[in-house]
């Protein structure tokens, strides 16, 4: 079971905004522990090299996950540094104070999440097969459009959670990172680039019957 809270961590509150289950959410916790070491190294880098178009979008994107794992103190860093690299009028060292916080706030929440997160399954274990059937797989992409049109982040959830098996590894994360940070417009993009491709599957498939 999860805690309520954990050090840098809202968990319960997260949850409960989000209106997700302990293991959809202990999903996520796995995922942002996973993924968010490259981030933070994306937002090092891009300080290093003075670079604030790679600064905003990386502190964009970690201040949306943050938020959706309910680690406020992380997200408020990320906002603030986020922030600072969009104000054109803003010199280099106003980017220290929110780049300290965010690495002390970063720590503490992975300090956390090891307590919790358990090693990720292999890649291996991911791969799916082609689907037996295309229209159920129509179907569920379409349950998940529906939802994404609304923005119903538990409906979001359990149709990205249905649609699993029938997509490959880097398409699959490339949906959840998207809805993760609330990028819903990002992940419909992203999952009609999947029906297109379905389409065509199917469309080669019809093909090779067809041959004699």
């Amino acid at each position: 079971a999860l805690p309520d809270r954990l050090p840098g961590l809202q968990i319960r509150a997260a949850r409960t905004a989000l209106g997700l289950d302990a293991a959809i959410f202990s999903g996520i916790l796995q995922r942002f522990a996973r993924d968010s070491a490259e981030t933070a190294s994306r937002i090092e880098a891009a300080l290093n090299t003075a670079d604030r178009t790679t600064l905003r979008q990386a502190a964009h994107a970690l201040k949306g996950r943050a938020a959706a794992i309910g680690a406020a103190e992380l997200a408020a860093a990320a906002r603030e540094l986020e922030t600072a690299a969009a104000d054109p009028t803003a010199d280099a060292a106003s980017f220290s104070p929110p780049f300290k916080r965010l690495q002390a706030a970063f720590d503490e929440v992975h300090q956390s999440l090891a307590t919790l997160v358990q090693p990720a399954e292999s890649e291996a274990a991911e791969v799916p097969g082609r689907p037996c059937d295309p229209a159920l797989l129509r179907s569920l992409f379409g349950a998940m459009q529906d939802a994404l049109e609304v923005a119903d982040p538990q409906a979001i959830r359990h149709a990205l959670n249905a649609v699993r098996a029938h997509l490959d590894p880097d398409t699959w994360h490339e949906l959840d990172d998207c809805i993760t940070a609330y990028e819903y417009d990002r992940a419909l993009a992203v999952l009609r680039t999947a029906a297109a491709d379905l389409a065509d599957f199917e469309t080669a498939e019809g093909e090779d019957l067809a041959e004699p």
